[in-house]
């Protein structure tokens, strides 16, 4: 493997990665019904200022973003199915 994920074009993708996965969490809790945030956390046994963190696309490890796709009940291809195209 050669090269190294280190200079500013990888943490401006890194960023706009994890912006993406925050924005598509929102979405998907917005299809769910759930009006807030707060709505989806307290329906979920998840503390409602992580929950909103998660949507900022904050504190998001892999391990976090399979669980709470699980709590949405949706499908990992069906999570990843809209807006990561590249």
């Amino acid at each position: 493997m050669t090269g190294s994920f280190k200079g500013p074009k990888d943490e401006k993708l890194s960023k706009e990665i994890v912006k993406r996965l925050g924005e598509r969490i929102k979405q998907i809790r917005i299809q769910l019904g759930y009006e807030t945030a707060e709505a989806f956390a307290n329906a979920h046994d998840i503390h409602r200022s992580q929950y909103s963190k998660f949507e900022q696309g904050q504190n998001l490890t892999f391990v976090t973003i399979g669980l709470l796709i699980s709590k949405m009940g949706v499908k990992y291809r069906d999570f990843f199915e809209e807006g990561f195209d590249n």
